[in-house]
């Protein structure tokens, strides 16, 4: 009975690895990367200054502009500046119903001289949207979620040696090193692994289970909204012109109330209507779960509408678990453990595939089998240089070209196509070692544009780009002369 489960579960273990591997792939990485989101933007905006400005004054030099450029917007969306993002991001909908982003200088208050990139914010959407239109990516990604929890409980049960596998690794032993190092990954961060799985899906469990919340609501997304943040006060416009907002006001009530109310999201409705509402949330802070603090002001009278702590223990268990799957609580080493365990999350998934390909070449190798594997290689080697080149694309495009964050997303995707195209042109024994080269150069690339115009990130991030630029060549220098060896 034991020996016929084990083999349901290996049978099981290795075809979701094999349907969902590459894209739960991609969301490893992105999702690594996401833990840096506001150190990336930072480093995207290397013509900024970051001196901390105060974020009163920052938030009414932006409201000022956006007065004049985008005074026919219904609602405006500002991300207060931040210790770890000092500068004030807004977000509106233009005349066609797209949805605009613009970066604030803290010292201009205006985005004229800014460079037009998605930062950290392209890795965070790709990381539960997969740059597919709503819901569709996050569907996809919730029910990867839920499969990558399947592909974990599953590897549990193969595992006869689970503990022993933890302090197990062999050098130069071929397809015995693979398997090693996967089951060395997946044990040592497993814990990390089973909460960033459950917490995703959790995150996203309305997408994929609606019914309890539509048999309550129907499709009143409205009253559903107000009914889970009741700080947020919704007014209809009155279409009947107002004065200024008076926002300096709002804000001085907000620091008495919030006190440091840094990286806050505020929002404006009706900007210059009779009804305009300004809703400030304050949710970073050192506790786990996402504390939220809720204050609605008239924006016309500065007069406040609500005051909100949430405190209802069902929606605190849920922004506990979603600040969990986030760490905006964490320091920098608790971020830094996210970061490593995710990238070794991504080895366990490319490892994985690796050696389910291994062992279809060399047990019933086919034309099939090989064009997987080369897809395989190409697919998870061209994810990685396609990154690099976003980080290269932000450096070297022209700074005044138009639509230039979509031409460097589009980019990320020209290169690893290109790529997979390169993985069936090349002779087979050196994809591995070619890819990892190519994605070593591209690293050192990063590090000396990183070296030439830090920024104000400083030179943190040369460092990281030169450290996997090492990582890389060495993963190439050994597949290369693994290659040699097999050959003699």
């Amino acid at each position: 009975m034991k020996k016929g489960i084990r083999i349901i579960t290996a049978w099981l273990h290795g075809w979701v690895g094999l349907l969902a591997g590459w894209l739960l792939f991609v969301i490893a990485i992105s999702g690594s990367l996401s833990v840096w989101r506001p150190e990336i933007d930072t480093w995207a905006l290397p013509e900024l200054s970051m001196e901390h400005p105060d974020p009163s004054a920052s938030a009414e030099a932006a409201i000022h502009w956006l007065s004049i450029h985008a005074s026919k917007s219904p609602r405006w969306f500002l991300t207060l500046p931040g210790p770890r993002a000092p500068f004030t991001k807004a977000d509106w909908q233009d005349d066609d119903g797209h949805f605009v982003r613009h970066i604030f200088d803290p010292v201009t208050g205006t985005p004229d001289h800014v460079r037009d990139t998605m930062g950290g914010e392209f890795f965070f959407r790709l990381h539960f949207e997969l740059q597919l239109p709503y819901p569709w990516g996050r569907i996809l990604a919730a029910l990867l979620a839920l499969l990558m929890l399947v592909s974990l409980l599953t590897g549990v049960i193969v595992h006869r040696r689970f503990f022993r596998d933890a302090f197990t690794f062999r050098f130069h032993k071929g397809q015995r090193s693979w398997l090693d190092a996967h089951n060395l990954a997946g044990v040592a961060a497993l814990p990390f692994h089973f909460f960033i799985s459950f917490t995703g899906a959790l995150t996203l469990a309305i997408m994929i289970f609606p019914w309890s919340l539509q048999s309550v609501y129907g499709q009143d997304m409205s009253r559903l909204f107000n009914d889970f943040t009741p700080g947020f006060i919704e007014r209809p416009a009155t279409g009947t012109k107002a004065g200024p907002l008076k926002i300096h006001e709002i804000m001085q009530e907000a620091q008495t109330r919030l006190g440091d109310y840094s990286g806050a999201l505020m929002t404006i409705a009706n900007p210059f209507d009779q009804n305009a509402v300004v809703t400030i949330d304050s949710t970073d802070g050192p506790e786990v779960a996402v504390h939220h603090h809720t204050l609605s002001f008239d924006g016309i009278t500065g007069k406040i509408l609500a005051d909100r702590i949430e405190t209802r223990p069902a929606v605190v268990l849920y922004n506990s678990l979603y600040g969990l799957h986030m760490a905006h609580f964490a320091p920098v080493w608790i971020r830094l453990g996210y970061f490593v365990s995710g990238l070794m999350l991504a080895f366990v998934i490319a490892s994985g595939l690796h050696l389910w390909m291994a062992k279809k070449l060399r047990t019933a190798p086919s034309a099939t089998s090989i064009f997987m594997d080369r897809l395989n290689t190409g697919i998870t080697g061209g994810c990685l240089a396609g990154f690099l080149s976003f980080f290269l694309a932000n450096r070297l495009l022209p700074l005044h070209m138009a639509n230039r964050a979509e031409m460097e997303i589009k980019i990320v995707f020209i290169v690893w196509l290109l790529t997979i195209i390169g993985m069936f042109i090349r002779p087979h024994h050196r994809l591995w070692h070619e890819v990892f080269l190519t994605n070593s150069i591209l690293s050192a690339a990063v590090a000396a544009c990183s070296l030439i115009s830090p920024g104000c990130s400083g030179y943190m991030p040369a460092s990281l780009a030169l450290l996997f630029a090492a990582l890389f060549l060495a993963a190439s220098l050994y597949g290369r002369s693994a290659t040699l060896k097999a050959a003699r």
